[in-house]
């Protein structure tokens, strides 16, 4: 039987079949013309609920996780800004850093590299004192690890020699502007005045209300160090290739120093963010579920509805076999009309929420100001996969209930 059969009129007592070599399947050619109900508008309806449902839930499914990537990507955009990506250290401090930087730069994929000094202090002007972090840099180092330089306002830091840049949050809480000369106090309660010579603003809240910048020597002083560096940034060609430098370093460098990557300098909130995708992956596909279970009910009602034609079917020589292809079909085509509407829908979608930035975030508690997207090729791939599973599951039972039916049931009060 087979594509030999091509269906030219309804089946609804007046459809015949004329045997030839059909261009479609016959199976396919009535899975789309049952979607359709002349007789019931409700089954139609029916059908385009199914539809709508899966369209929405992938839609729904690709938009979230855009905004997810998004915000991920902005994130950690935002962290990296004022962080390497890879941070050498010893057990203790470097004494001489710079011979190390040497080496650490002829590694392939690394960009550059810088000594760093941290501590922590306090900070007092005016009767106001606040506990921060010091970031003590070789200035001219540091602005080709970091993008501290693009950050800085109103005027370009020529040096950090006897001078702070400060926060702009920081500035704000305690009233300060550039010029103003603030006392810095070590945990050791070694104090030293600095003059501000400029602000920068990252936009992540925390680095912007809590970390001071100044010169290694004078890190080193206030510290009470004598020359020791905290460790090494390094900054490299492909953030996501920083496992594969870590070892090579380490091959470089010997057992003596300590690697670490920017993954493992933030684990906790990368897989907190990572979790987090999942889980709500997880629960929009609940959606698409739900909507699965309109399918499924849509194809029962049809199965009833279409009694008499399977009769039909299977006095004309269709197998069982035929007849649960038919409505495997049918639910296909719905789930697949609707995956395609989803991400259509969810493109266009996350295409206006990217460009336009219409909905503001608050930046002291999202580190971002506006809803970022970030659309990738794979998680369209992913969720059409899903929603097509879901819906052809969802046609199993009413595709086997159509498949039992026998002609001298079908047809007995017919």
């Amino acid at each position: 039987m087979g594509s030999r059969w091509t269906v030219h009129r309804d089946l609804a007592g007046r459809g015949v079949f004329i045997l030839n070599e059909a261009k479609m399947d016959y199976r396919l050619f009535l899975g789309i013309r049952h979607l359709r109900s002349r007789k019931r508008k409700f089954l139609s309806f029916a059908t385009f609920i199914s539809t709508a449902g899966i369209a929405l839930g992938v839609a729904a499914i690709i938009v979230v996780m855009g905004v997810m990537n998004g915000f991920t990507e902005e994130v950690r955009r935002k962290i990296l800004g004022l962080k390497s990506h890879l941070i050498v250290e010893m057990f203790g401090s470097i004494p001489s850093p710079y011979p190390v930087m040497e080496k650490i730069e002829k590694v392939e994929g690394v960009i550059a590299s810088s000594p760093v000094v941290w501590g922590e202090a306090i900070i007092k002007y005016k009767g106001h004192a606040r506990g921060i972090i010091i970031k003590g840099v070789d200035y001219e180092r540091e602005v080709k690890v970091t993008d501290l330089e693009n950050y800085v306002k109103d005027k370009k830091i020529p040096s950090l020699v006897g001078g702070v840049l400060i926060g702009n949050e920081l500035a704000k809480s305690l009233g300060l502007y550039t010029s103003d000369n603030v006392l810095l106090i070590s945990p050791d309660l070694e104090s030293q005045e600095f003059q501000v010579i400029g602000t920068f603003n990252s936009g992540m809240f925390e680095y912007d209300n809590s970390l001071i910048f100044l010169s290694a020597q004078d890190a080193q002083e206030l510290l009470g160090l004598r020359g020791e560096y905290s460790g090494i940034q390094v900054k490299v060609e492909d953030v996501f290739a920083s496992e594969r430098i870590k070892r090579q370093l380490t091959q470089v460098l010997g057992p003596l120093y300590r690697i670490r990557t920017w993954q493992e300098m933030d684990r906790t909130f990368y897989y907190a963010l990572k979790l987090e995708k999942i889980a709500m992956f997880a629960i929009l596909a609940l959606i698409v579920v739900v909507a699965s279970f309109n399918i499924a009910s849509t194809l029962a009602m049809m199965v009833m509805e279409k009694r008499r034609q399977i009769g039909i079917l299977r006095a004309l020589g269709a197998t069982s076999k035929d007849i649960r292809r038919i409505f495997l079909y049918q639910g296909l085509i719905i789930g697949f009309s609707g995956t395609v509407l989803g991400c259509l829908g969810g493109l266009l979608l996350g295409i206006l929420l990217g460009k336009y930035r219409f909905i503001s975030l608050p930046e002291e508690i999202y580190y971002i100001s506006s809803l970022p997207v970030s659309l990738e090729g794979h998680v369209f791939a992913l969720v059409s996969l899903v929603a097509l599973v879901i819906s052809l599951l969802a046609t199993i039972y009413p595709a086997y209930r159509a498949s039992r039916l026998q002609v001298g049931e079908t047809l007995r009060y017919e």
